[in-house]
């Protein structure tokens, strides 16, 4: 009996401990599938991450690309704005110190400007007499006037 009772306590030992070691391989199991469920989440956000960081740089470069686009057409519109006051200047003589009605490029924005360039009704009666100067000047350059 004394035997039968060691050998069920040695069984009961080894059941006891093969049971805690097999709970423990499975606890690492789990550790280490759940690890590998975190990495691939992780590839999978940084696949994201670049594709989002490509898309803002392309993004970006056509930003620039618009913004180059508006600085030309900034420096052409201050061209033509310098080009026609020196021709407004032209006509001091005719129509008396008159401005450019241009605004600068970021006046733009506000149209209060556009009335500026309608003849003002102090030059109403004057404007067969413009007219007529106007296409003086014109011809002497050798061009005609829109009719």
């Amino acid at each position: 009996m004394r035997r039968l009772r060691g050998l069920l306590l040695a069984a009961c030992w080894v059941a006891i401990c093969s049971g805690c070691g097999s709970a423990r391989i499975k606890e690492l199991t789990a550790e280490v599938e759940s690890l590998k469920a975190r990495l691939s989440q992780a590839e999978a956000q940084s696949a994201q991450l670049q594709a989002e960081k490509a898309n803002l740089e392309s993004a970006l470069a056509s930003a620039q690309q618009e913004q180059q686009l508006v600085a030309g057409i900034k420096k052409g519109y201050e061209e033509a704005r310098q080009k026609f006051a020196a021709q407004m200047k032209a006509l001091t003589p005719l129509l008396g110190d008159v401005a450019s009605p241009l605004p600068p490029f970021e006046g733009l924005a506000d149209s209060s400007w556009v009335g500026r360039l309608a003849p003002g009704a102090k030059l109403a009666p004057d404007v067969k007499e413009l007219e007529s100067a106007l296409k003086g000047l014109l011809g002497d350059q050798g061009l005609k006037p829109a009719p």
